[in-house]
């Protein structure tokens, strides 16, 4: 691919110890039926072979860069490659999923024929050998942006790349669980329309080694906790529009039930739960509301867990 012109679409692909599929990932990449793409390669600190991988990838292909940088974990690495990003439009791609061929096709076409500054292709679930659709979304377009949001994670979005610079919209720091979705409704709030397609772009693989089989509830919780608080900034700073901000206001607790839920899902102890309402006061600044609204949601989500018989509370 010669670069005689800037670059349509950045591919941001942030890598931690992936040697296990990250061929496979690249090789749909570098097999798109697109041109004048760049892909900026991740590498954050991984212990493996993922390194060396990227690097052969480099040599042979001009439009692939590698950044090797220490372990800051994936908020951290995507942020690297948005800093030197050069396409008008940027999208992610996991290091363990992989792109359909007409992906990028896909996704830009329907950029640039519904003049929106936010794009969602649909996604393929890969669970032991079988694809399944993610949705069954309605194709359209809307100036409802944050309203009309149907997924959460990064999985099939195209995202306007002067937008995100402009406002200077990046992951926060450190934050491993719900990350994409605190992103997401960054970029949302800054886009005049977002457009729906249901042809699938992306393929979403679930496997045992993946960062949300993590079982390290107590961390997970804390994350989703983390990302709450800056859901629930976001609703502060928005307060004059009563339709997003009640939006965002929903979305806090919503997230802060996916923390409890995760929790939940192990066995626990009561030192844990304390450890975890204080992780969440922390970042709500541990006020009686506060304290009144983790109790009802935590309570909420053990009935519900311990009806699907997942719950143990030792």
């Amino acid at each position: 691919m010669k670069k005689d012109k800037p670059f349509d679409i950045s591919v941001i692909i942030p890598i931690y110890n992936a040697e296990k599929y990250l061929q496979e990932c690249l090789d749909s990449v570098i097999g798109q039926n697109f041109s004048n793409f760049e892909v900026l390669l991740i590498n954050d600190g991984s212990s493996d072979n993922s390194g060396n991988i990227c690097n052969e990838y480099a040599e042979k292909y001009n439009y692939i860069k590698v950044f090797h940088k220490e372990n800051g974990g994936v908020s951290s690495a995507r942020n690297t490659g948005l800093n030197v990003v050069q396409g008008k439009w940027i999208t992610f791609v996991d290091a363990d999923d992989y792109l359909l061929p007409d992906a990028f096709a896909t996704l830009h076409n329907t950029a640039i024929n519904s003049d929106s500054d936010l794009i969602l292709a649909n996604t393929l679930r890969l669970k032991e050998g079988k694809l399944s659709p993610l949705h069954k979304m309605k194709e359209e377009t809307t100036s409802n942006v944050v309203l009309s949001l149907k997924q959460f994670s990064l999985w099939g979005y195209l995202f306007c790349a002067e937008i995100i610079k402009n406002a200077d919209v990046r992951f926060v720091d450190g934050l491993a669980y719900s990350e994409d979705r605190v992103f997401i409704y960054q970029v949302a709030l800054q886009c005049k329309a977002i457009t729906y397609c249901n042809t699938p772009a992306y393929v979403y693989r679930l496997h045992a080694d993946s960062v949300c089989h993590n079982p390290n509830t107590v961390r997970k919780a804390y994350h989703h906790f983390w990302a709450a608080a800056e859901i629930a900034m976001l609703a502060r700073k928005y307060k004059a529009k009563k339709e997003v901000h009640t939006k965002l206001l929903k979305e806090e607790k919503n997230v802060i039930g996916m923390g409890i839920e995760f929790f939940t899902r192990l066995p626990f102890t009561k030192t844990d739960y304390n450890k975890v309402k204080q992780d969440y006061l922390k970042f709500n600044c541990g006020n009686w509301k506060d304290k009144i609204k983790f109790n009802f949601i935590f309570v909420k989500k053990y009935l519900q867990t311990k009806r699907r018989k997942i719950i143990k509370f030792k």
